[in-house]
């Protein structure tokens, strides 16, 4: 059987570890590969990046690193990582077969994170909490959350400096859409048509953003019915 390699990207402020469930959910072709971004997790030795550029430029290098000229691969996103994912394929000469694009708007609407980067800590925990991005049982602890909260910030500052380009050629590559209607611009969720060569499948989840942490199961289904396409 065919291999294809999936490379996942995390959402803002989350180790690669995030994708280590979906292992036992995947069919035995599909080989599960984090990138972990530079700042945390195995990588934590390493500087945060603050600039777009730079987290791009550090993306596209890690996932070079784990693909071969003759392997097939997929890209799965979630938030900021759906962004990385979208503008890594863009600079990758060779494109992935396929692209999961999760929680994330299509990049022309921006969402500002400035209001949010202001916040002092505890104003920002808060706010990361009632997004369900934190869970409310560690918000008070303050002593496990530093280590968590620079790095939340680095990502978000990132994001904040994204200025999305509009291509000169579309993206010549398949793409899934997951999003959920409680995120804001999900009214625009189809735009992403507008920014690939092939219109975009789309998958409605239920809840807040973050319904990675309640969907694995559904999640690795949509990968494992892709992916038999390709093999």
């Amino acid at each position: 059987m065919k291999k294809i390699k999936l490379l996942c990207l995390p959402y803002a402020g989350a180790s690669a570890t995030i994708y280590y469930k979906f292992q036992p959910l995947l069919e035995e072709n599909i080989n599960l590969i984090p990138i972990e971004l530079s700042g945390r997790g195995i990588r934590i030795d390493e500087p945060l990046l603050f600039s777009f550029e730079e987290a791009i430029e550090d993306v596209v290098y890690q996932i070079q690193a784990n693909i071969k000229p003759e392997d097939e691969y997929m890209i799965l996103g979630y938030s900021f990582g759906s962004l990385l994912g979208y503008e890594a394929s863009k600079r990758l000469k060779k494109k992935p077969l396929h692209l999961f694009l999760a929680a994330f708007q299509p990049p022309m609407y921006k969402v500002s994170s400035a209001d949010t980067l202001k916040l002092e800590d505890k104003e920002f925990v808060q706010k990361l909490v009632d997004s369900g991005g934190i869970e409310a049982s560690i918000a008070d602890n303050m002593d496990l959350l530093k280590y968590f909260i620079p790095i939340i910030r680095a990502d978000f500052t990132s994001i904040e400096d994204y200025e999305f380009r509009e291509p000169c050629k579309k993206l010549d590559c398949n793409a899934t859409v997951l999003y959920t209607l409680e995120d804001e611009h999900s009214d625009k969720i189809h735009k992403w048509n507008n920014i690939f060569e092939y219109p975009c499948e789309y998958e409605e989840f239920t809840g807040n953003h973050f319904f990675i942490k309640r969907e694995y199961n559904r999640i690795a289904n949509i990968i494992n019915r892709v992916s038999v396409r390709y093999i």
